[in-house]
């Protein structure tokens, strides 16, 4: 549906996220619409009826109706919000070096008994340290990968899940059919930039061996 008004993207976020089963929300707006919604649930609610209760939150607090087609949902149990039991790919190692007011970062991973070297560098910004620390991880998954697809970093966020703080990261895989995004989150229990290693992986080690095997 189009809209007449400019509508900033956060604060139907945030509005959604009001729902206890949300655990992470991207709303994309572009040519005057709402164009694509993706959430990051809790498996305590069947898909529909979820999408459903997205609908009505948004169009109580913003009047706004979103198309339930451009709403993608990616559900995970508690356990998996917070564990990486399942992943194809394993943290190796990581460290950063500075050079004046840009950081290097490094990145290792591992499957089975092979090595991939990721490497990211930047502004030492707060904001952009976080995010070369993706971008490194995912340089080591493209070597994994190999040219099947391009992976991008989109947004990294910081979310509350009840008492407990996580680090939300959202990836882009391009290929020569289409463009998605998945959602990773981890919880901040260790440094900010172990989460983000771990959030970045999250988000794409279940589609790894799909992509691997393309």
């Amino acid at each position: 549906m189009r809209l007449l008004n400019i509508i900033n993207p956060a604060v139907i976020e945030k509005s959604i996220k009001k729902l206890a089963e949300v655990k992470g929300a991207k709303v994309v707006y572009s040519e005057g619409e709402i164009s694509e919604v993706h959430i990051l649930a809790s498996d305590q609610k069947a898909p529909k009826q979820l999408i459903r209760d997205i609908e009505s939150i948004v169009m109580v607090d913003h009047n706004i109706k979103i198309d339930h087609k451009v709403i993608s949902i990616a559900q995970l149990s508690d356990e998996d919000l917070y564990t990486n039991k399942n992943s194809r790919l394993l943290i190796n190692g990581f460290n950063k070096s500075f050079k004046k007011k840009e950081i290097e970062v490094n990145i290792e991973l591992k499957a089975g008994k092979d090595i991939y070297k990721g490497k990211a560098e930047g502004l030492a910004s707060s904001i952009n340290r976080l995010k070369l620390f993706s971008e490194a991880t995912l340089d080591a998954v493209q070597i994994y990968l190999g040219e099947v697809c391009n992976l991008l970093t989109g947004e990294i966020k910081k979310v509350s899940i009840g008492n407990r703080e996580a680090v939300l990261v959202s990836v882009i895989i391009l290929d020569d059919k289409e463009e998605n995004t998945f959602l990773g989150i981890a919880a901040e229990n260790d440094e900010k930039e172990l989460a983000v290693i771990k959030a970045t992986l999250n988000a794409i080690n279940r589609r790894l061996t799909v992509l691997h095997n393309s």
